[in-house]
């Protein structure tokens, strides 16, 4: 079961509506992609406008990148999505066999552990 995706999969006119949600209610567009984020701590504010020269996104939140990257991917089923798109030989991509057993086998590991 993978989880929605407000930002994948968008065709031009899907893109075109997103970028003027997120011109139109930046903070709004990005709290919403926010909840597409596995969080330690959820962040104090969207934006702060006060944190330094640029302002600060998702202020005060915390979050674990190696487990957003990678392992929720395998948790959801999408192990795919989480191994690099070289991997092994000159040319191979996430759907050769190198990349299906890479995946076989790290699927194999988290069941042994009981960890799905």
């Amino acid at each position: 079961m993978s989880k929605p995706s407000i930002i994948g999969g968008l065709g031009v006119s899907r893109y075109q509506e997103r970028l003027a949600r997120a011109l139109a209610d930046p903070e709004g567009f990005w709290a919403e992609a926010a909840k597409e984020v596995d969080w330690i701590e959820w962040p104090r504010k969207i934006f702060d406008p006060s944190m330094g020269i640029y302002g600060r996104w998702w202020a005060g939140g915390a979050v674990n990148t190696c487990y957003n990257t990678l392992d929720r991917n395998v948790a959801y089923g999408s192990w795919a999505a989480a191994v690099p798109a070289k991997c092994g030989s000159r040319g191979s991509s996430p759907r050769s066999s190198s990349a299906a057993s890479m995946g076989a086998s790290c699927m194999r590991r988290v069941t042994s552990a009981n960890l799905t």
